[in-house]
C-alpha cells in the first residue's frame, strides 16, 4: 500500500497491514500511524483530485480554443483594420509568423474591436500539490502525544494512595520445619546430660525413650539379691558391680540400700563404703553387703549412690 508523510508529503510503498503500523518518515523523521484504510482513502482522494484537474483542464482548453476564433471573426468583419500586405493562413495567423506561445498569460484583441477581456491559460494537468496530501488535517506530533500520555500515566500513579508497608515474617515450608525439628532433636539427644543437669525432671523422659542419662558417670550393674540364714537368722545378701562409664577418673561415693514394701515405701535403709575411693575410666569394682533379720513386709531392695539429700 502507498502511504504519504503528513509533514513533508513524501510517499512510500510498504506491505499491507490489516491492523495498521507505526512508521517514521525517512526524510523529516515524522512519526505517524498508517493503516490500509487510510491508504485506500488517500488513493481515492488522489484519483478524485486528478479527475477534477483533468476536467478543469479540458474545460479551460475548450474555452481557450473557442475564444480566439470568435475574436478573429470579428476582426475580419471589420474593414477598418489597415492592410499590412502580409498574407494569413486558414487559422488567421500570418504566413511567416507562428502562433503566440501558450505560456502567455493573456492574448490582446484588436484595438478597434475593443478590449473584450483576457483568457488565461488552462491550468496544468499535474496538480500543484500531491493528491494524497491532506492539507486540511494538520500533521500529528506522535512524539509529543506519547510524552503527554506518559506524563498523564505518571500523574495517575502518583495520585494513587500508596499502601502502608507491613512487615510480615516469611512462612517456612514443610521441609524447613521438618529439618529444624530434626536438628533440635539431635542437639537435645547429643547434649541430654546438660539438659538433665539443667532440668532434672527430664531424666525420666530420656529413660523411657531408652536413653538414660548418667550425670554421675558411675553405673551400678549386675545387682543380685539372695536370702540366706546364719544361726537360724534370716539374712539378705546384696551383690553387684560399680562401673565407671565416663571418660575421666571419678570418685566413688557410698552406696545406699533400702528395703521397700509392696507400695514402694521405704522401710529400712543402710549404707556401705566402696572398696576403692575412685575408679579410672572403664574400671569396675564389686560390692557385697548383708542385712540380718530384714523386715517381714519387705518386698524388694533398692540400690543407689548416697546423695546430699540423704543426710
Amino acid at each position: 500500500m502507498k502511504i504519504v508523510c503528513p509533514q513533508c508529503e513524501a510517499w512510500y510503498e510498504v506491505p499491507d497491514a490489516s491492523s495498521g503500523r507505526k512508521v517514521r518518515c525517512a526524510a523529516c523523521r515524522t512519526l505517524w500511524s498508517a493503516s490500509a484504510a487510510d491508504a485506500a482513502a488517500l488513493e481515492a482522494a488522489g484519483r478524485a483530485a486528478t479527475r477534477r484537474a483533468n476536467e478543469a483542464a479540458a474545460a479551460a482548453a475548450a474555452a481557450a480554443a473557442a475564444a480566439p476564433a470568435g475574436a478573429f471573426a470579428t476582426a475580419q468583419a471589420d474593414d477598418t483594420s489597415p492592410d499590412t500586405g502580409i498574407g494569413t493562413d486558414a487559422d488567421g495567423w500570418p504566413d511567416d509568423l507562428s502562433p503566440p506561445p501558450r505560456e502567455n498569460a493573456a492574448v490582446d484583441l484588436d484595438e478597434e474591436a475593443g478590449d473584450r477581456g483576457t483568457v488565461e491559460d488552462a491550468p496544468s494537468v499535474v496538480p500543484e500539490h500531491d493528491p494524497f496530501a491532506e492539507p486540511d488535517a494538520p500533521p500529528r506530533d506522535w512524539d509529543a502525544e506519547f510524552e503527554a500520555a506518559e506524563t498523564r500515566r505518571l500523574a495517575r500513579e502518583q495520585a494513587k494512595p500508596k499502601p502502608k508497608r507491613q512487615w510480615t515474617l516469611p512462612r517456612p515450608s514443610l521441609i524447613t520445619v521438618v529439618l529444624s525439628l530434626m536438628v533440635v532433636i539431635g542437639v537435645v539427644l547429643a547434649w541430654r546430660a546438660d539438659v538433665v543437669r539443667a532440668m532434672p525432671q527430664t531424666a525420666s523422659l530420656f529413660a523411657k525413650l531408652g536413653l538414660p542419662v548418667n550425670l554421675r558417670g558411675l553405673a551400678i550393674e549386675g545387682v543380685k539379691i539372695e536370702m540366706d540364714t546364719a544361726d537360724n537368722v534370716a539374712v539378705v545378701v546384696v551383690e553387684g558391680v560399680v562401673v565407671n562409664v565416663a571418660k575421666v577418673r571419678i570418685e566413688v561415693p557410698r552406696l545406699r540400700f533400702s528395703t521397700r514394701d509392696a507400695s514402694g515405701a521405704e522401710i529400712y535403709t543402710w549404707t556401705a563404703l566402696p572398696q576403692k575411693a575412685a575408679l579410672a575410666p572403664g574400671e569396675a569394682q564389686p560390692f557385697r553387703t548383708r542385712l540380718a533379720s530384714p523386715p517381714a513386709e519387705s518386698r524388694d531392695i533398692q540400690v543407689r549412690f548416697f546423695t546430699r539429700r540423704d543426710r
